[in-house]
């Protein structure tokens, strides 16, 4: 019973994590594009470097927070299991398959 409730609560989790990472980096891919749009600015290019930047930023702190929160979950929740193994795998592919589901 707890190995279904690990694994209902990743996915669960890692629906509402691609959900607020489309919210997060989102914005900041619409200003790229708009920025973009205007050849003709001298602070296009400057600007557009800024915020893919900023992307970056946001994209690695939330994916490595996502990394983090299933790996902690993963090993505090298979401590004293039998099988720690299928916790392991479990918890890799609920970590990578939003990853997947997003790209």
């Amino acid at each position: 019973m707890r190995f279904i409730l690990f694994t209902f609560s990743l996915f669960l989790t890692g629906f509402i994590f691609s959900w607020l990472f489309s919210l997060a980096i989102g914005p900041v891919i619409i200003a790229i594009g708009a920025i973009g749009a205007k050849e003709n600015s001298k602070l296009a290019m400057p600007l557009t470097i800024v915020l893919m930047i900023i992307g970056f930023v946001i994209q690695l702190y939330v994916i490595l927070w996502w990394d983090a929160y299933v790996l902690t979950k993963t090993f505090i929740i298979s401590y004293d299991a039998t099988y720690r193994w299928l916790y392991v795998i479990t918890g890799f592919i609920c970590a990578v398959g939003p990853l997947g589901y997003m790209a």
